[in-house]
């Protein structure tokens, strides 16, 4: 994603910004990186997305039930019972995902933003 967006920067930015005596770093700190800041607030919340619902990350590495997460939960509780009741299974899948939805309620302006920018061809 990251190669499609700074692919879409002009050229002229940065010769313009050398120009004005910008060195590489500050040109990419002052200039570059706030047109990146959609590409860069979508990636991080794909990567909260993919934190967030990781099941198989805290079964592998945690063994005790407190410090697990929602997802890991649900399966552990689904697994420690012998009769299914899909009551509570279900009232876990909405708590997990619950903060997701909000998350992106607020954030949907710029992750499309992003999603779209990066994926133009320029």
């Amino acid at each position: 994603m990251y190669s499609g967006f700074t692919k879409s920067v002009p050229r002229e930015i940065e010769e313009s910004a050398a120009i004005d005596g910008y060195g590489k770093l500050r040109a990419f700190w002052m200039i570059i990186f706030p047109l990146l800041l959609p590409a860069t607030g979508t990636l991080i919340m794909l990567n909260v997305y993919g934190i967030w619902n990781d099941l198989f990350g805290p079964l592998l590495y945690l063994k005790d039930p407190a410090k697990m997460t929602l997802m890991a939960q649900v399966v552990q509780f689904k697994a420690n019972t012998q009769s299914i009741d899909y009551g509570p299974i279900f009232a876990l899948c909405v708590m997990a995902t619950l903060p997701l939805i909000v998350l992106f309620f607020f954030t949907q302006k710029y992750m499309m933003k992003g999603l779209v920018a990066g994926a133009v061809k320029g």
